[in-house]
């Protein structure tokens, strides 16, 4: 009887690339475990960042995955929102605004946008592009300009973001409408009782949250960076959407 030779499984840079993503979650994941709990009302928990923001653990890790290994360019283009202040629709005005050069182009840019949700066009760094705890994505492929979008506070951002002077559009929002929209949202997938959300979102305990403190934030950025940080308001841009696009082109 033949003698077979035993199985050999050689190492390929995939593989130790694969295994070394992995390696990078799961350092992270234990770093965020360590991080204190803390309700948020309804079933999920959050843990607070050392920067003083909320999340639940799985968008925290991916969160700090993008502060590590996402490598900005100065032509890209960076949404930064809270939840629930108009995100969806400035990612559909963003993705208009950047295609929309010819009257053909205008009508690849509208079918696009009827094919697709705003959210794949515009992903987000912490949600979309690196919640997959396999691997990090490689985005060198993606032409410029590249639109996406994230609701990381600005002192947690990717250091390359400011360093490429790569672009940042900051939308504000009322914090009323805002508690009000994420509290719908919120209560669609779990009850949740509206004045111990009311009660958590005034002490900061949100997604991303305290409030004023993630507007700030990108209002100092904006203030030290006014060429490469715009900071724009739902309600002046949804009062006169045309004249708003215009004067920030």
């Amino acid at each position: 009887m033949a003698l077979e030779a035993p199985s050999v499984h050689l190492a390929t840079p995939e593989a130790d690339e694969a295994k070394s993503h992995k390696e990078i979650y799961r350092q992270l994941r234990l770093v965020v475990s360590a991080y204190e709990t803390v309700p948020t009302g309804t079933s999920a928990e959050y843990r607070r960042h050392p920067d003083g923001w909320y999340m639940t653990l799985p968008v925290m890790v991916s969160s700090m995955v993008a502060q590590q290994c996402f490598e900005a360019r100065h032509t890209d283009v960076l949404l930064a929102t809270m939840p629930k202040c108009g995100t969806t629709w400035i990612k559909a005005l963003l993705y208009a605004a950047a295609h929309r050069s010819t009257e053909d182009r205008s009508a690849a840019v509208l079918r696009q946008l009827a094919s697709h949700n705003s959210h794949e066009l515009v992903p987000f760094l912490e949600i979309r592009i690196y919640i997959d705890e396999d691997r990090i994505p490689d985005l060198s492929s993606i032409p410029a300009p590249r639109l996406l979008a994230t609701h990381i506070p600005s002192e947690s951002l990717p250091p390359s973001v400011v360093a490429s002077g790569a672009k940042v559009v900051y939308l504000c929002r009322d914090p009323k409408d805002c508690f009000v929209s994420f509290w719908h949202f919120i209560n669609k997938m779990t009850p949740w009782d509206i004045n111990d959300a009311l009660s958590r979102f005034c002490d900061g305990v949100t997604a991303y949250g305290p409030f004023w403190e993630h507007a700030l934030g990108y209002w100092r950025l904006h203030l030290e960076r006014p060429n490469q940080v715009l900071f724009l308001t739902y309600e002046e841009l949804s009062a006169d959407t045309p004249g708003q696009l215009e004067a920030h082109r």
